[in-house]
């Protein structure tokens, strides 16, 4: 067999692939649809996802036979990423370039190849869409363009993973990574991300006369979410640095969000929260609506929302003040909560919450119990308890 020959781009490239984490990565219904589907259509034994590495062709998904795990000397993929239009050999058998591999000599036998390169979004060719018979044969002009157009939707998928990691990047970025730290409070959060990567947020630093808690969620999913997510914090962050009040802050973040780039349109939904001395806590909520107030016996207080950002003109945000006793736990969710079998109540998180000896421990409870983020929501929780104790007096 004649040895591929490395691309000139071979370096990047090999970065892009290792970049998309699909190289012995679990199987994938995204890319299993792609190769039943052209298995199907063109009517051959076989029908592959191949990723071309260092030394090695893997294959990421098959449709009809087995996979192919082989050296990337013994593979036709490896010349197909030569070639931006791909690679059709009617019969391997007689072409010397191929005739003595051993999927062509030995068992499956194979006889016919015809593949098209899959490239990054950065145009960097990784892998190959391809399709293999026992018998030689030869494409027809619509057989060819029904493989391209099947070979972009492969590498869409590929483009959507690299989405997708510079999405969960950004989010993972912007989440605080420490608590507070406040001689009259506890706060924690916590935010397992969605493999889609949602818009969910949380947030906290010091105010001018409080530390300002916040929690929300941008609709959408990936890159768009991430971006806008990445917007409204900054904003809210402008908003309540000098902005004791957090309904005045919310009010001033919705008409940023109503013209912001990348966040016009989007329906936010923000939880602020200013916490103070004394054990009081200034509230503002802005269509998030999923909060409250756990007394340690798990009474339950849930506050009441208002419009989200992004979705009436000229919103007025309605302040509530509440004090929390020593031990009282304030927990707020995001959407992609969901305990047993649907989405949480007032009674389910009280429970769960009642008696949690910090704002960790309640975070944890709550997550723990939660189910598994979906494909399309992340899971994120955060609490804030007052101390019992701290410097300067008792609560």
């Amino acid at each position: 067999m004649t040895a591929p020959e490395i691309p000139a781009d071979e370096f990047e490239r090999l970065a892009a692939l290792h970049e998309t984490e699909l190289l012995d990565s679990s199987p994938e219904e995204r890319f299993d649809r792609v190769t039943r589907l052209c298995r199907r259509l063109m009517g051959v034994d076989m029908a592959l996802v191949n990723l071309i590495d260092d030394d090695r062709q893997w294959t990421k998904s098959v449709a009809g036979g087995q996979g192919l795990e082989i050296s990337r000397r013994l593979s036709v993929c490896a010349h197909t990423i030569l070639d931006p239009d791909g690679l059709e050999v009617e019969d391997l058998s007689a072409d010397p370039r191929f005739r003595d591999v051993p999927y062509v000599a030995d068992d499956p036998r194979l006889r016919f190849y015809a593949g098209v390169p899959l490239a990054t979004a950065g145009g960097h060719r990784v892998g190959t869409l391809c399709v293999a018979d026992r018998r030689p044969r030869r494409l027809t002009d619509a057989d060819r363009a029904l493989l391209r157009d099947l070979g972009q939707w492969a590498e869409q998928e590929l483009s959507r993973e690299d989405a997708l990691a510079r999405a969960a990047a950004i989010h993972g970025s912007l989440l605080p990574t420490r608590p507070p730290w406040d001689d009259a409070w506890e706060v924690a959060g916590r935010c397992r991300a969605s493999p889609r990567v949602g818009g969910d947020f949380y947030d906290w630093h010091h105010g001018p006369d409080a530390t300002v808690v916040a929690l929300g969620g941008v609709a959408g999913h990936g890159m768009p979410a991430a971006i806008a997510m990445a917007v409204v914090r900054s904003a809210l962050r402008a908003a309540t640095r000098d902005e004791a009040d957090p309904a005045a802050a919310l009010g001033r973040l919705a008409a940023e969000v109503a013209t912001e780039g990348g966040t016009a349109g989007r329906a936010t939904g923000v939880l602020v929260l200013a916490l103070r001395d004394g054990g009081r806590v200034a509230c503002a909520d802005a269509g998030h609506g999923r909060a409250q107030v756990v007394a340690p016996d798990g009474a339950v207080r849930p506050f009441v929302a208002g419009a989200p950002l992004g979705t009436t003109d000229g919103a007025a945000y309605a302040p509530t003040d509440v004090e929390l006793p020593p031990g009282a736990v304030l927990v707020a969710w995001g959407a992609g909560l969901v305990l047993g079998d649907g989405p949480p109540t007032p009674a389910t998180v009280g429970a769960l919450v009642a008696g949690a000896r910090s704002a960790e421990e309640a975070v944890a409870r709550v997550t723990d119990a939660a189910a598994p983020p979906s494909a399309s929501e992340d899971v994120t929780v955060v609490a804030v308890r007052r101390r019992e104790a701290w410097a300067g007096g008792s609560a």
